[in-house]
C-alpha cells in the first residue's frame, strides 16, 4: 500500500470547512484533475452514502463510483473506489489549530501483487495532484469567507 497526503490551516471554522470539504459536487472548485462530482445517493453525506466522479488523470477521462466506509461528523470522512484493479482509499481529516482548521487529505492505494512493481508510477501521478489540493481549498474557502 502506498500513502501520499497533504495538509494545510485554513482560517475558518472547523464545521464549515468539514461540510464543504465532504459535498463531492464541491471538488472540481479545489481538487486539480476533478471535471465533475456528484452525489449518487440521497440525504445527508454518511455511511453508505455513493458518489460518482470525473477527473482527468494522465490527459484522460476517466468515471469512477466511491462509497464513504467511515464518517465521524466534523472529524473523518473515508471513501473507497476501483481504478482497474486498484483499491484507492481517500480520507478527509480535520481538527482545530491555531484559531482555524487543520485539513489533512490522503490517498491510500493497494495493488494487486503482480502491479505493486508498477505502484511507484500511480503513486507519482497521483502526488503531483495531491500536493496542490491543499492550497487550492486553501484558497477557495478563505477567498469566499
Amino acid at each position: 500500500m502506498k500513502r501520499i497526503e497533504t495538509s494545510v490551516v485554513i482560517q475558518m471554522p472547523i464545521d464549515e470547512v468539514f461540510a464543504y470539504v465532504i459535498e463531492p459536487e464541491n471538488m472540481p472548485e479545489w481538487a486539480p484533475g476533478f471535471v465533475e462530482a456528484r452525489s449518487t445517493s440521497d440525504g445527508p453525506i454518511r455511511v453508505g452514502s455513493t458518489s460518482s466522479r470525473v477527473t482527468n488523470f494522465g490527459g484522460r477521462d476517466s468515471n469512477s463510483e466511491h462509497e464513504v466506509i467511515e464518517f465521524e461528523s466534523n472529524a473523518r470522512m473515508a471513501v473507497r473506489s476501483n481504478m482497474g484493479p486498484m483499491e484507492i482509499k481517500e480520507i478527509f481529516e480535520v481538527r482545530a489549530e491555531d484559531g482555524g482548521t487543520h485539513v489533512t487529505i490522503a490517498e491510500e492505494v493497494t495493488t494487486p501483487l503482480l502491479l505493486r512493481p508498477a505502484e511507484w508510477i500511480f503513486g507519482a501521478m497521483a502526488s503531483k495532484n495531491i500536493h496542490k489540493y491543499g492550497p487550492a481549498l486553501k484558497d477557495r474557502l478563505e477567498k469566499s469567507n
